[in-house]
């Protein structure tokens, strides 16, 4: 008796067809909400009627591309992510593009190795600049207004802080700043973080 296991006939056949397990239940969740919004407004499937105009489709998607890279996520009007509200966008153009049912009103095209010259030339910077300064994002900005809020509150407490370790009193004054010559300390101090991993600040 064979210990291979069986396969179900269909398995074959299945796995020839386009495959929807690959795609992502809660993103398709998102995108039938906004969906939703349009059926609600304008009729389920009004686009199939009526077509579409590439352009304002295209307005469209970049308005919620760059509310969503300048810093907004929700879409106000409808409560949506901005980046599910472009999804939905991009679907029904596809939509009409595939039955035939949209305008194509794009400007006389390029040529198309207008990206391709683009992306030497960003190249040729890379390498003019192999250490580019780091980017400004907003995490960054939110986390130095913290860390600048945090050492308020400390020197507001009478501390003051050291290689992000916080000693009491005033720096001139503080023992840990100031230790004497000798590799000991005062067992007052014995428990500090400074002294107690060896890293005298």
């Amino acid at each position: 008796m064979s210990n291979k296991k069986e396969t179900n006939p269909k398995d074959a056949v299945g796995i020839a067809k386009v495959p929807m397990s690959t795609l992502s239940g809660p993103v398709l969740m998102e995108v039938g909400l906004a969906m939703m919004e349009g059926a609600l407004k304008y009729g389920r499937s009004n686009y199939r009627k009526v077509g579409v105009r590439a352009s304002v489709y295209f307005d469209a998607l970049m308005r919620h591309a760059w509310s969503y890279w300048e810093g907004e996520d929700i879409d106000p009007d409808s409560g949506v992510h901005h980046v599910t509200k472009a999804i939905a966008t991009l679907m029904v153009l596809r939509d009409c593009m595939i039955r035939g049912q949209y305008t194509d009103d794009r400007p006389p095209k390029m040529d198309p190795t207008w990206i391709k010259d683009m992306n030497a030339k960003a190249k040729a910077l890379l390498l003019k600049y192999p250490n580019p300064v780091e980017a400004v994002t907003q995490l960054m900005i939110e986390k130095e207004a913290l860390q600048d809020e945090l050492l308020k509150k400390v020197e507001d407490d009478g501390l003051h802080v050291v290689a992000g370790v916080a000693h009491e009193g005033h720096p001139d004054t503080c023992k840990v700043c100031n230790p004497d010559t000798s590799t000991t300390r005062d067992p007052e101090y014995a428990s500090h973080d400074c002294f107690r991993d060896g890293r005298f600040k």
